[in-house]
């Protein structure tokens, strides 16, 4: 499987769905950074502003 994915990873990347990857990745860091910036909301009390 790391074989195949090394040689057809640029191209697989760039003709199947190069947004799909992006946008997994976007959401899975934005959920992420929801979920930790959620609680650290709250133990740190309201934002200042």
């Amino acid at each position: 499987m790391t074989r195949r994915n090394e040689k057809d990873n640029t191209e697989k990347s760039l003709d199947d769905a190069p947004g799909r990857t992006r946008a997994h990745c976007v959401l899975l860091l934005f959920g992420v950074f929801a979920m930790l910036l959620a609680p650290a909301a709250i133990i740190f009390g309201e934002a200042p502003e």
